[in-house]
């Protein structure tokens, strides 16, 4: 993958973390809260989790260089 910048916008509340890895450890856990912004190196490996409590998680997921 090339090098390039990640940032996620959550457009809601949610209970559906985004997770953040090293060495396949979780390093960090961000809670989508409407109008959070998060900017991070697109490299980094992450993932989003399923609500359980809400119905949707929604989040605008943008790379660029």
């Amino acid at each position: 993958a090339l090098p390039h910048k990640t940032m996620l916008y959550y457009i809601n509340d949610s209970d559906g973390c985004t997770f953040f890895f090293e060495k396949n450890k979780i390093i960090k856990k961000v809670q989508p809260k409407k109008g959070r912004l998060v900017l991070f190196d697109g490299l980094i490996k992450h993932a989003g989790c399923h609500p359980k409590k809400n119905n949707n998680r929604i989040v605008l997921n943008i790379n660029y260089e």
